[in-house]
């Protein structure tokens, strides 16, 4: 595998290193993705000898891979920039037939243990397809890990956005039984209506993640990882109190804008930026800003003010598409057709216009690891 990449990419040395990243939704445009393509962007611009794979589920990856790297241009305004007569780093894609088995989707019920056995079945598919030299998870699928260190004898690392599973998780549900009259209803997107109204389910879910804890814990231990990076001092806690070792904190790529930000042309929307995804409470968002302007005495009178809720991100695949739809089903609903706006998968020149002339910028995820929340 590893000369045949190399006289196909026409590379130098005879024995390349091979670079792996695993990041099978690598096309879709999230904050996770600007990470991975700046990293990838960073190992190019300093030459660093050595295929870089990448790990992916997109056919467009291998049909047409400059239109990948047009696409995060676009996204991002990341030059991937590989023009050299006699490259020594080339990025090479590997599809993957399995990732479907990471989709939470597939687990109504056991949801982490199912995503888990499924990044297993995973995992293996990528060293069956490619083994590479240094296997990087920068998606949070940790139990591909001990596979890669085991199996494959990798140099292993990982980028951690925020921790699968955390202690919040388990002091969230412990509420539900420890309330002496009726269950404590916390906030959670993972945690169903029927589970919180039993005590005794409650109890069953809480030894199911401790014992999910424990597992997770040990999948990042440093036996099985030599590098662990975290992307903020919140999730540095936490991977520290779950994995140990000594992971380092290297914070998200957050680029300054080629223009200024001082503007008097803003006008009175509130933006939000993020992935269509359930945990980032969009719901939330909407009946807030409804309460808003019903206090306001605004609520029916949509051309008689100019507030605007502005919900832009990216979407992965289809299943996010049909929450969009959903979200837009509840925005009529709400009666706030005329005053939300949804901006899908929108081109970086776009996004620093709306960060020009919005003037306030909603979040709503609950435990937000990059520590807008603190």
């Amino acid at each position: 595998m590893r000369k045949r990449l190399a006289d196909h990419y026409g590379l130098s040395a005879e024995s390349p290193k091979l670079i792996a990243f695993f990041h099978p939704y690598c096309t879709s445009g999230g904050g996770g993705e600007r990470v991975l393509w700046c990293a990838i962007q960073a190992m190019l611009s300093e030459s660093i000898p050595g295929i870089i794979i990448v790990y992916t589920h997109d056919p467009i990856c291998i049909e047409d891979r400059q239109q990948v790297f047009d696409n995060v241009k676009r996204v991002f305004g990341i030059s991937l920039d590989m023009s050299q007569d006699e490259p020594t780093t080339v990025i090479h894609f590997v599809r993957l037939r399995s990732v479907k088995l990471l989709s939470p989707s597939l687990y109504p019920i056991f949801t982490l243990a199912g995503q888990a056995l499924g990044s297993i079945l995973v995992g293996l598919e990528t060293l069956v397809r490619c083994p590479p030299d240094v296997y990087l998870d920068t998606t949070g699928f940790a139990f591909t890990l001990p596979l890669a260190k085991r199996i494959a004898s990798c140099k292993t690392g990982a980028y951690v956005h925020y921790p699968m599973i955390s202690s919040d998780m388990l002091d969230r549900i412990s509420l539900t039984f420890k309330s002496e009259t009726k269950p404590v209803q916390q906030l959670s997107y993972n945690n169903a209506q029927w589970i919180k109204r039993s005590r005794i389910l409650s109890y069953f879910k809480y030894y199911y993640y401790r014992f999910m804890l424990t597992a997770y814990g040990w999948s990042g231990s440093p036996r099985n990882l030599d590098l662990v990076l975290a992307n903020s001092t919140w999730t540095y806690k936490h991977v520290r109190s779950l994995w140990g070792g000594n992971p380092f904190v290297l914070y998200p790529p957050c680029p300054l804008p080629e223009r200024s930000f001082i503007t008097e042309e803003r006008l009175p929307w509130i933006m939000s930026i993020g992935q269509f995804r359930p945990e980032k409470n969009h719901e939330l968002q909407l009946d807030a800003f409804k309460l808003f302007l019903k206090r306001l005495n605004l609520i029916k009178q949509p051309i008689d003010h100019n507030f605007r809720l502005l919900l832009i991100g990216g979407c992965r695949d289809a299943v996010d598409l049909d929450r969009v739809d959903q979200l837009k089903k509840l925005v009529d609903a709400l009666g706030l057709t005329d005053v939300v706006q949804f901006h899908i998968n929108i081109s970086y020149g776009e996004l620093l216009h709306r960060f020009q002339t919005c003037t306030i910028n909603l979040h709503t995820m609950v435990d937000e690891h990059f520590g807008i929340g603190e």
